[in-house]
């Protein structure tokens, strides 16, 4: 696993991850952090910072803590050439992510100040995409130096929700499921079939249920992974002209032989491969040639270096159906990262223990100096009132001179309002990542 790249985007967080995507050539790595063990699709994930000020929002105001999350690891590759000229430029986010959704029983619901109907148009247009938002001005101020950001993550069907009559529409009516049994609602939100301002591929004939972003992970063996869709392309066909290509024969620099590909051309680049026919005998490192003769325009042969023996399943690509790549990397024990698992817990009558989990530590606790005087129940971060301020409540703002406080806090919390301890909790925070990474 790359974890030099990995450290590179992470350690500025989203101000390094953001600008990353702004080239719109190579897929972004990201890893997220979520409550549910699932797919992300119709939910919403934060980055390491925003996971962070969550966990202050939520000790603070005394809400529940999970023991665990889980983290996700996450290629993103928004369909740039269309959020580009298909979205309007306020809606878009850091330049190449699209709107935040908002996800209410699966299905998008107003956000961001759009209309639901103008939401659900672009995505039919469009494609999916994944959306971005900075943390809300509304959780603790935790100031890092980079952005606090949570992402969301289109599924199949947005338009209509899981259950019958979680989500109303515009005029007060519930609307219908996405499935009907085993099939789909006939109500579910379509690709269009034309879109002037689109890039579709050759192959794009639009009509179908929006799928949802999320690319398939084959099974077996392709040509090239995901990754590397680009890389095995070892030489570009120089002057080739846009368009779709089929039915081309290969020729090989090694023992294989009978692959024949389409090809989709768009702005000099490919964007897409498809073996229409596999054939055998290949080896890694080897290079498949389409003839410059094949190709409208081009003056050089398209050469790929293989990255596999077998060529039986088709590459994917990233565009409609297909925006990001998600890998479950493992479960972040929480309450093991901070530490708790070495607090002392006492119920009465009984001897001293470990304290076991977050509703253990907050009931339990011998610490008296984390206890809340009106709950008396611990917190892992609270903030104890001012006599001088009695009207401070609730997680104030760094440097507010109107309103001055002291943190009462377990060791990895303290000093919320310093940039350079969120750096090393970022930092804390990614260590476990990695060893998870590693033992995946």
């Amino acid at each position: 696993f790359p974890w030099g790249r990995f450290r590179g985007v992470m350690r500025r967080l989203t101000a390094a991850i953001l600008p990353a995507l702004a080239t719109g050539q190579e897929p972004t790595l990201l890893h997220v952090f979520s409550p549910l063990p699932g797919e992300l699709e119709n939910a919403d994930a934060m980055d390491a910072a925003a996971f962070l000020r969550d966990l202050y929002f939520r000790a603070a105001r005394g809400l529940p803590i999970d023991d665990v999350v889980y983290v996700h690891r996450v290629t993103v590759q928004n369909n740039i050439e269309n959020l580009r000229r298909g979205l309007p430029e306020n809606v878009l986010r850091y330049g190449e992510f699209g709107p935040y959704l908002t996800f209410k029983h699966g299905a998008v619901v107003n956000a961001s100040g759009e209309d639901m109907a103008q939401l659900t148009d672009w995505l039919s247009q469009l494609g999916e995409w994944v959306g971005v938002r900075e943390a809300s001005a509304d959780e603790p101020d935790v100031p890092f130096r980079g952005h606090a950001t949570v992402f969301s993550f289109v599924g199949f069907c947005p338009n209509l929700p899981t259950d019958p009559g979680g989500v109303v529409d515009g005029g007060g009516v519930a609307l219908p499921p996405k499935m009907l049994g085993e099939i789909p609602n006939h109500q579910c939100a379509r690709y269009a079939t034309h879109c002037p301002e689109c890039y579709m591929p050759a192959w794009w004939t639009g009509g179908e249920f929006i799928a949802g972003g999320r690319c398939p992970i084959a099974s077996g063996p392709v040509v090239a992974d995901l990754n590397d869709l680009i890389p095995a392309v070892a030489g570009y066909p120089t002057g080739a002209r846009d368009g779709a290509l089929s039915a081309l024969p290969t020729t090989s620099s090694g023992t294989g032989a009978g692959l024949v590909l389409s090809v989709d051309i768009h702005q000099g680049k490919v964007t897409r491969v498809l073996p229409e026919e596999g054939g055998d005998g290949y080896k890694p490192g080897e290079l498949v040639s389409v003839d410059s003769t094949l190709i409208p325009g081009a003056t050089e042969d398209l050469v790929f270096k293989l990255k596999t023996e077998h060529l039986s399943l088709p590459l994917e690509q990233w565009g409609f159906g297909c925006v990001y790549q998600e890998h479950a990397v493992g479960r972040l024990d929480v309450f093991k990262m901070l530490g708790l698992h070495h607090a002392d817990c006492k119920e009465e009558g009984k001897p001293k223990r470990k304290c076991k989990s977050f509703h253990d530590f907050s009931r339990h606790c011998t610490l008296r100096g984390l206890r809340d005087k009106d709950t008396g129940r611990c917190k892992i971060y609270g903030i104890a009132e001012s006599p001088d301020h009695p009207d401070c409540h609730g997680i104030p703002a760094c440097g507010d001179a109107f309103c001055p406080f002291t943190e009462v806090a377990i060791p990895f919390l303290k000093d919320r309002c310093s940039f350079v301890k969120n750096e090393e909790r970022v930092e804390e925070v990614l260590k476990h990542v990695q060893a998870l990474e590693e033992v995946l």
